[in-house]
């Protein structure tokens, strides 16, 4: 009886998909090896660096269920957020799309109505006028989680939503069948929370194909964890005796070593509730037909807000263009991988993951959605990538005491434009991870060409930017 529905299950949905193909107009051929129809374990970590991770490098935090996971996986070390904040970063992911493109381009809620002439989280006036932007997810969009569920999933997400407020933009408009917000107050209680309700809808659907995005409020702050991890690290601390782990910089101070037993804590607990739900997914036999993503939404936070972690060797943090702020951990394993463990340098960013995942699920491609984004899956397995330049577009004041600006990267040069001053900086990041050395003064051409190709890609993009402030005064 199980294997005819095993067999009915399979016609199901390949006649679905062959219906999709046909409506899409599209040439579809499958990506990945016959059989069941992979499921989809997506966590996503609120504000973790990109060096937060010890299989990225840190010695003091310990993920010990991560590095398990980044050992099945292919790690990418240049793998970039949309946007160096939650909500804009968030909707490239459930888009495929530059944030810029749908106008989504702060964090949801950062600016109050009839407050954009005053940078409200300095209490200060700026510079510049913030430039307005949209504050909800798009209902046009078809996003991920739909285009899964019109393909017979189950879909599900737990914990962080951040893409609109209120019953008319909540998850379950956007294609989630289930949704458990959990606690946000309390990000480390909530993680095990979250995992106890993940482990519940992994047993509920283990027969059929899902979509399950485990989305943490940990790490972002309040930085909270149990006494006893604390005490850990806090002996770890004492044991390291790290020096000047925060220094001044010019933006008033930055953390530029790990050293915060709280925020350690937390990451490791977060770890935890990342190994419960991948030893309930073992447990169910579902782990070898499965493809699992880790990701971070955006950078850590290592310059304002408490500034728990620190991004070292990469320059600032949450809220900034600089690579703090914008590169993330991403591992990515799936059930017909064979180069387990290799380490992916060519640079890719959040909006790849839409075509990647359908992809690696052996669902059409929908171009016109994720335009933005490129199905990793010849890089995966033939080491094929297309040259291409990434981009972002952030013109907005952070609470992290950034300013409005806009990126691009192509290759290894990187350059940011910043609102205020009409400055642009350019860095080889090949040479200077850490963005020490602007060398636009002497790399002219290199600087106006990337400066043009910006601008033109910001002019096509129809994207709007922050204005002179009449109110704001020097003094």
């Amino acid at each position: 009886m199980i294997k005819l529905y095993s067999v009915w299950r399979h016609l199901f949905f390949g006649l679905l998909l062959l219906t999709t193909h046909a409506q899409d107009g599209s040439c579809y051929t499958r990506s990945v090896v016959p059989g069941p129809h992979p499921n989809v374990l997506f966590f996503l970590i609120d504000d973790m660096g990109w060096r937060d991770l010890h299989c990225y490098g840190s010695s003091f935090y310990d993920t010990p269920h991560i590095d398990a996971l980044a050992a099945q996986s292919a790690r990418f070390t240049n793998a970039y957020a949309s946007a160096p904040v939650c909500s804009p970063a968030r909707s490239g992911i459930m888009t495929g799309k530059y944030p810029v493109a749908m106008q989504t381009t702060d964090w949801f809620g950062a600016i109050q109505p009839g407050e954009a002439a005053k940078e409200t989280r300095k209490e200060k006036i700026t510079r510049l006028l913030p430039a307005p932007y949209r504050d909800y997810l798009p209902q046009q969009e078809v996003t991920l989680a739909e285009v899964f569920k019109q393909a017979g999933y189950a879909t599900f997400l737990a914990g962080k939503w951040h893409l609109g407020s209120g019953p008319a933009n909540s998850p379950l408009t956007q294609g989630f069948d289930h949704y458990f917000e959990g606690k946000a107050k309390d990000p480390s209680k909530g993680s095990f929370e979250i995992a106890g309700e993940a482990a519940r809808f992994l047993e509920q659907h283990k027969d059929q194909p899902f979509l399950a995005c485990i989305s943490f409020y940990a790490v972002h702050i309040p930085v909270l964890a149990g006494e006893k991890n604390i005490a850990r690290y806090a002996a770890k601390k004492d044991r390291l005796k790290l020096q000047q782990p925060v220094v001044a910089s010019a933006w008033g101070k930055e953390r530029v070593k790990q050293d915060h037993e709280r925020y350690a804590a937390m990451v490791f607990e977060t770890d935890e509730a990342v190994g419960l739900i991948l030893q309930k997914l073992k447990e169910l036999q579902l782990d070898r037909n499965t493809i699992v993503v880790f990701l971070s939404d955006n950078g850590g936070l290592s310059t304002a807000e408490g500034m728990p972690t620190a991004n070292r060797p990469l320059r600032g943090g949450k809220g900034w263009l600089y690579e703090g702020g914008i590169r993330v951990p991403f591992l990515l394993k799936w059930p017909a991988m064979n180069n387990k463990g290799t380490v992916i340098d060519v640079p890719v960013i959040n909006t790849d993951l839409y075509p990647t995942l359908l992809a690696l699920a052996g669902l059409p491609q929908n171009s016109a959605q994720h335009k933005d984004g490129v199905n990793l899956l010849p890089l995966l397995t033939k080491g094929k990538a297309p040259e291409r330049s990434l981009y972002w577009h952030y013109p907005h004041y952070g609470n992290q005491k950034g300013s409005p600006a806009s990126a691009i990267r192509s290759g290894n040069w990187k350059l940011i434009y910043w609102y205020e001053d009409a400055r642009c900086a350019l860095y080889n990041l090949k040479d200077d991870p850490a963005e020490a050395h602007d060398l636009a003064p002497v790399k002219k051409v290199v600087a106006q060409k990337m400066q043009a190709d910006l601008q033109a890609w910001l002019k096509k993009e129809k994207a709007v930017y922050p204005a002179p402030n009449p109110a704001y005064s020097p003094m």
